[in-house]
């Protein structure tokens, strides 16, 4: 289908979808803030779940009408920019540490969009980890792309929104841990940024090994984490006794460790033939210190 096949019309659809989505979360916020009140934060935060389960279930009901469930991959770090502006709206204003959060967190989900739009070729652009899936699982693939792809990174993505949430609620400002925080996370920012535009000018030569990819297999997974514990840091710098809140780095190294590096391996090993051998001499996440092979002698 020619719709499908076209590379800006694809994206609008996907803003579309986006947009649709979004405006399904804005109402069931609006509806739930009629029955539970808004001003008790447990109830908050319950609302802020629901909606956002609300706004993945119907991007993927749309993309499962489209064939594709994975064009909506975007949408995670909308949302995620969206509270983070919302956090600041309603707890602490638009202050020095409030809008600092606020460029970093954007900044962090522009990139994400940015290399989405890079990857992007149509709406018939399957992502290959999910076609993996299907072929491994073809009668119970669905459940696991909605909940080992969507589900979960969703909830996870609920956590780590607790740290910057922590952060505005009511925060004192900067002082020299924080600061600290803060060169670790826009180092981290700097590395994933490297990492992906080394990653987007050399994949299309085929397997990508210059930069930091020739001292670890995921530099750009390896920044993201980092990252989401640096901002951790920054909020228990000013507010420690939210140190409990590090339920949100912790389960977002799970879900990189468990699910998306795993699935995103089995993909490359199929896809490139020298990928073993580059298992075998490469870091999985670490950049330093460089790998050491043994060679044995036969």
């Amino acid at each position: 289908m020619f719709l499908k096949k076209n590379r800006i019309i694809s994206v609008i659809i996907v803003l579309l979808i986006a947009a649709v989505s979004l405006a399904a979360s804005f109402f069931t916020y609006y509806f739930l803030n009629k029955v539970f009140d808004e001003n008790e934060l447990t109830y908050y935060l319950l609302m802020i779940f629901i909606s956002l389960l609300v706004g993945i279930v119907v991007s993927w009901l749309i993309g499962l009408i489209l064939k594709n469930t994975t064009i909506t991959k975007p949408l995670n770090s909308i949302y995620m920019i969206a509270l983070t502006i919302n956090f600041a709206w309603r707890f602490a204003g638009f202050k020095d540490y409030s809008i600092f959060m606020i460029v970093v967190i954007g900044i962090w989900a522009i990139e994400k969009i940015i290399k989405w739009g890079c990857t992007f070729n149509n709406l018939e652009s399957v992502d290959a980890r999910l076609i993996n899936i299907k072929i491994r699982h073809p009668k119970t693939y669905l459940l696991i792309d909605f909940f080992l792809l969507n589900l979960v990174p969703m909830i996870v993505n609920f956590t780590l929104m607790l740290c910057p949430l922590a952060y505005m609620v009511p925060s004192t400002g900067f002082n020299l841990s924080s600061i600290i925080a803060i060169v670790l996370a826009v180092a981290a920012l700097g590395v994933k940024i490297i990492a992906d535009i080394q990653l987007l000018k050399n994949k299309k030569k085929g397997m990508v090994k210059i930069g930091l990819w020739n001292r670890s297999r995921h530099p750009d997974y390896l920044a993201e984490l980092i990252f989401w514990f640096a901002v951790y840091l920054i909020t228990i710098s000013i507010r420690p006794e939210m140190w409990g809140i590090f339920l949100g780095p912790i389960l977002n190294c799970l879900l990189y460790g468990f699910i998306i590096i795993p699935l995103t391996e089995k993909v490359l090993l199929k896809t490139y033939q020298n990928y073993e051998n580059y298992q075998k001499t490469t870091n999985n996440l670490l950049i330093f210190p460089k790998k050491v092979v043994e060679e044995v002698k036969k």
